[in-house]
């Protein structure tokens, strides 16, 4: 993984747009954040909302939203319960 802005926002986008749980939740807060910063992400992420959308990210992009997913799982599940993998069956 490497330090590029835009691979940052457009993963913390995407993983907001899986996983937010409405205006109350925490991670919708990361649209604010994103539209703060003027970021826009770009049409082949923006436009498809179906599906594993994380397959639309570059390899650096996806390696930041799935440490996202396991630092956000770890938070609603902080017992033993293991963060799955079932994004990387999906690349087979």
């Amino acid at each position: 993984m490497y330090w590029d802005r835009f691979d940052i926002c457009e993963a913390y986008y995407r993983f907001a747009v899986d996983f937010h749980g409405g205006i109350n939740c925490p991670i919708y807060q990361y649209f604010g954040r994103l539209s703060r910063m003027e970021f826009r992400p770009s049409a082949s992420v923006r436009g498809d909302m179906r599906g594993d959308c994380r397959r639309l990210l570059n390899d650096n992009g996806k390696e930041i939203y799935d440490n996202l997913l396991r630092r956000w799982w770890s938070t609603v599940h902080p017992t033993d319960t293991p963060c799955p993998d079932y994004f990387e069956e999906m690349e087979d």
